[in-house]
């Protein structure tokens, strides 16, 4: 063993051995991290088309103006439940209800949500459902909520939106 150029040690191998393990640990890392920032910006464009979506319905009235009057969506531009600035029109939270009902799909594309499915309801502050309609999944990853503070029929109530985003 006292020969010299001696090529394969003990130490050799606890080296290699010792960069193999570096090698993987960052490697786990770096696919650690990737699906964490994936997540996150999932979970952020998600915040940023609900918070978009239930803006437009409380401080919009839609166009056209007077879209609650129309029986189809495909006459519809876009759609808004607001008289005035966090004030709903009956007629119109009426027709958005009913067109959730009656065509879930058509509504979530003028809304341009996507993969995204969604759940509306209008809440008085007793707690009593006024109307909800919508998809809520139990399965989906990531879920937010919104809610704004409107006044519909003369009382304060509460819209709430649960919005889920399916990977």
């Amino acid at each position: 063993m006292n020969r010299r150029g001696q090529f394969f040690s003990p130490d050799m191998a606890i080296a290699v051995l010792l960069l193999l393990a570096i090698i993987v640990f960052f490697s786990l890392s770096f696919d650690y991290i990737k699906n964490r920032v994936s997540f996150f910006d999932d979970r952020r464009m998600m915040d940023e088309s609900s918070h978009a979506v239930m803006n437009s319905l409380v401080y919009s009235i839609g166009d056209p103006k007077d879209w609650e009057e129309y029986s189809s969506l495909a006459d519809i531009n876009s759609i808004g439940l607001a008289e005035g600035a966090s004030f709903l029109s009956e007629k119109k939270v009426r027709n958005f209800f009913s067109f959730l009902d009656s065509n879930y799909a058509g509504v979530k594309d003028m809304l341009a949500l996507g993969r995204n499915d969604f759940f509306m309801e209008l809440v008085d502050f007793n707690g009593e459902v006024i109307d909800s309609a919508g998809v809520i999944a139990s399965d989906y990853s990531v879920k937010s909520a919104y809610s704004r503070i409107v006044f519909y029929n003369n009382r304060q109530c509460t819209l709430r939106g649960v919005f889920s985003y399916a990977e």
